[in-house]
């Protein structure tokens, strides 16, 4: 009797694969992300851009991308533990970009362990894994986490204010 050949390979962390993280960055030119170099993150604009799915008159970019840029500044160890979300995401509809897609992409793709476990740690850094197990899952996690960070982003209504007051 054949028997199947396999052996398990597990994946590899985002930092383990440099080539991969900076890959991303390119992809990912002008959305911003982690630069493997500098060890600096520019925070993401992806209320500019379709991710995963294309649409009309934007830029598409890979979720994939996305996933790998923010996972290998949280295994560089550069993000903070209570304003994460402004260093990783330009303005709060980023953020919600980011969230839907996290939420909608085990549909069609898999979400891999290095980086379920990086933004894992954003919202838990503990261990545990009970209530995290899709991502759809650490998607509601993730969204419910702002309600107990310190205030994020600035509201637009402030800054057309103040906008308004420095062209009178």
């Amino acid at each position: 009797m054949a028997t199947i050949d396999y052996s398990y390979i597990p994946p590899k962390a985002c930092l383990d694969t440099p080539e991969m993280v900076n890959r991303a960055l390119k992809n990912l030119d002008g959305v911003g992300g982690f630069d493997l170099a500098s060890k600096t993150f520019t925070p993401l604009k992806l209320d500019k851009v379709n991710v995963s799915w294309g649409g009309p008159h934007k830029k598409t970019v890979s979720g994939c991308d996305v996933f790998v840029t923010v996972s290998a500044a949280i295994e560089a160890g550069i993000v903070d533990d209570e304003m994460w979300p402004t260093q990783l995401f330009a303005n709060e509809k980023s953020f919600d970009v980011f969230v839907e897609t996290l939420s909608s992409y085990e549909e069609c793709y898999k979400l891999i362990d290095p980086w379920w476990s990086a933004i894992r740690a954003l919202v838990d850094s503990s261990g545990e894994e009970e209530g995290y197990s899709t991502a759809s899952d650490l998607a509601d996690r993730l969204a419910e986490a702002l309600d107990y960070l310190p205030k994020q982003w600035p509201k637009a209504k402030a800054k057309e204010k103040t906008k308004a007051k420095t062209k009178a």
